[in-house]
């Protein structure tokens, strides 16, 4: 004994089949707008003179204003430094030297980074020289057929 759905439950069956259709249909809309959404070469495309007064915008705004340098004589020092209360050290202290030994080491150990550079070089050199160099066959015994008898 089978029970047949009536007219209208069929009815409805369909419906939910076609709605079923339509959303992944529309999903899938979704998702092919998102990404050309998220994609910065499709505004390019779209709107190039937007995007170029945008980037100019941007690049005026990240970089610094130019420094004003200015060389006051002693007359303004003299002003800047009572008016801001200023005051000014010309001590100059003198770097310790490392000494003697201090000195070799580093001669020892810039000469050492020189020659590693250098064979650094050397192999890096070799190498791209093999990488350019075309793959030949190894050459052939001159007569015959290029088959040799091993040797008893």
């Amino acid at each position: 004994m089978s029970v047949s759905p009536t007219p209208a439950a069929e009815e409805i069956q369909r419906q939910m089949r076609d709605v079923r259709s339509e959303l992944r249909n529309d999903v899938q809309d979704l998702v092919d707008n998102a990404r050309v959404m998220t994609d910065w070469h499709y505004y390019v495309r779209s709107y190039p003179w937007l995007c170029l007064g945008a980037a100019a915008a941007v690049g005026y705004l990240l970089v610094p204003s130019r420094v004003q340098v200015f060389k006051p004589d002693a007359q303004m020092l003299a002003n800047l430094v009572r008016q801001h209360q200023v005051a000014v050290k010309t001590e100059v202290k003198p770097q310790p030297s490392g000494g003697l030994l201090g000195g070799l080491v580093n001669m020892a150990a810039g000469a050492a980074l020189q020659g590693a550079m250098a064979i650094a070089s050397q192999q890096l050199n070799q190498f791209l020289r093999g990488l350019a160099a075309p793959a030949s066959p190894p050459p052939q015994p001159m007569g015959g057929s290029g088959y040799e008898e091993p040797h008893r």
